[in-house]
């Protein structure tokens, strides 16, 4: 009884003197059924007296630092930390719910900013001052042509398009259109950037449902959503509502009760371990792949390439409540294919993503979150190697890859001393030859091994080491040769301290370059 008051007493103490209101919490499962009981108790005291919303989520992380805490004492608390564990776990629960709840509060203001932006992008006031206007059946307000039409949303694709140079709009009367063969109950008016009234005759253009209002009425920004939706859709013109809401049912099991941070290293293990790449594509015949070539086709298929790969994880980040993403597509300059083929990638607030390139492709090996090397990079970092149309320098479009990896390298080399106290992975083989004063743009080999590990002749199962003779007992090890080595060390993550290099005595004067590891002597 003693354990009980004590616990009670602090949360008590501590709910008391936070000016703060919590929510009920649910009837989750734990261990102690009493513990549950003890803790509702103490909500349901203070849920009248604090109204302050914005305070809760600092109440909730104060009380939650404090539980583990706690945990942590070598008192009375050791023999009841499954007791305490279950506070934690009820108080988690409650911060994932306030951070659900903050976050459908913020949908609604997102949805207020969405329907603004359409508004601002919309151009009714401008078309609709023209008198010609009122003739037309068919006419996009929005430079996305993006539309909402009895719950559904819609867009117009087309590539061809009509205009009057030389004729002002104000002018633009029925006689010219009659006289130009444009059909206004059956051809498109929209209004470009160039202040001009422009014409799509209707079989240049198609109308294409993008997605049901309500597959995506809890979407926090729906106008990057659409867009994107619609890029799909120039590719695959089919019906994805019931695709859509699989997927959405998907993020949604992936991602309750993570926060943010857990949420993208979740979906982005999902897209890796069940999305292959497809190689070999010709990208100059792109349209013989439409099956395939979309975000949500691409988790229907299983497979594709970057761009698909990263629509679909800004479909589930989205669907996950994390809105404040873009998908990107320039080049990546030390690629085989560069200039002449397009790269994607992710932002996610202010970090950048690409998991193609963290996709293990030529192998059936799925990687682990700590082998990610472009994952939640900085800016600068992770352009090392990417160049937007209008920042790239023309030189490089002629030099060698070689060069263009030195260029790289350069680049990567350069941000050691500003990330040093970050373990980012893509620095990793930087720091490391830096450590043992091998040029960046060096490659590992087996003469200058010797600058990390000492060299050591075996023959018999013995060797000298300080002129001491060693005789091995058994040992385990790698055969390294050249080609390899490098990959070799970054499979071992950087790390020798526990490895001894050997040049092993076969027979008959043939030897092999071995990388030997728990050895024991005799």
């Amino acid at each position: 009884m003693f354990f009980w008051k004590k616990i009670i007493s602090l949360l008590i103490i501590i709910l008391l003197t936070s000016s703060i209101f919590i929510q009920t919490t649910i009837a989750y499962q734990v261990s102690n059924k009493n513990i549950q009981k003890a803790y509702n108790k103490l909500i349901i005291k203070v849920i009248k007296k604090y109204l302050t919303n914005n305070k809760r989520l600092t109440f909730l992380k104060k009380l939650d630092n404090s539980l583990k805490k706690i945990l942590k004492t070598k008192k009375i608390w050791t023999k009841k930390t499954t007791l305490i564990k279950d506070l934690i776990y009820l108080n988690n629960l409650q911060i994932n719910s306030y951070l659900s709840s903050n976050t459908k509060n913020s949908q609604i203001e997102n949805n207020k900013i969405f329907e603004k932006k359409l508004k601002e992008n919309s151009n009714k006031e401008k078309i609709d001052s023209y008198p010609i206007s009122k003739y037309f059946k068919n006419i996009s307000y929005n430079k996305n042509h993006i539309f909402l039409e009895n719950w559904v949303w819609y867009t117009y694709i087309f590539e061809k398009y009509l205009w009057f140079n030389d004729v002002n709009n104000e002018d633009i009367v029925l006689q010219i259109i009659n006289h130009h063969n444009i059909n206004t109950k059956k051809d498109l008016l929209f209004f470009r950037e160039d202040w001009k009234l422009w014409f799509v005759k209707e079989w240049e253009y198609k109308k294409i449902k993008l997605v049901s209002n309500s597959v995506i009425k809890n979407i926090s920004n729906k106008y990057v959503f659409l867009k994107t939706i619609k890029k799909d859709k120039e590719y695959v013109v089919k019906e994805t509502d019931n695709l859509f809401l699989e997927l959405k049912k998907q993020s949604i099991f992936l991602t309750k009760w993570l926060n943010k941070d857990e949420k993208i290293k979740v979906i982005y293990n999902y897209i890796l371990e069940n999305i292959s790449y497809t190689k070999g594509i010709n990208f100059n015949n792109i349209n013989k792949n439409k099956k395939v070539s979309s975000g949500i086709e691409t988790y229907r298929n299983k497979n594709w390439v970057c761009e698909w790969y990263v629509r679909l994880f800004m479909y589930m980040l989205n669907f996950a409540w994390i809105s404040n993403t873009q998908v990107i597509l320039w080049y990546v300059v030390d690629a085989k294919d560069f200039p002449n083929l397009w790269h994607a990638w992710i932002r996610i607030e202010d970090l950048y993503y690409d998991p193609t390139f963290d996709d293990p492709i030529w192998t059936k090996k799925t990687k682990q979150l700590n082998e990610y090397k472009f994952f939640a990079l900085p800016y600068d970092l992770f352009y090392t190697n990417r160049f937007l149309d209008e920042d790239l320098p023309e030189f490089l479009k002629t030099r060698s890859i070689n060069y263009r990896k030195k260029f790289v390298n350069s680049r990567i080399n350069n941000l050691l001393k500003k990330y040093k106290n970050n373990d980012y992975l893509l620095l990793k083989p930087f720091r490391f030859k830096s450590k043992y004063n091998i040029s960046f743009n060096e490659s590992i080999k087996l003469d200058n091994l010797t600058k990390i590990l000492p060299l050591y002749e075996v023959s018999d199962f013995s060797f000298k080491k300080n002129w001491v003779l060693k005789n091995i007992k058994k040992f385990k090890y790698f055969s390294i040769k050249e080609d390899t080595l490098e990959q070799l060390i970054a499979q071992l993550s950087y790390n020798l301290d526990w490895y001894y290099y050997f040049k092993w005595d076969l027979w008959k004067g043939k030897y092999e370059y071995r990388l030997g590891y728990d050895v024991e002597f005799k």
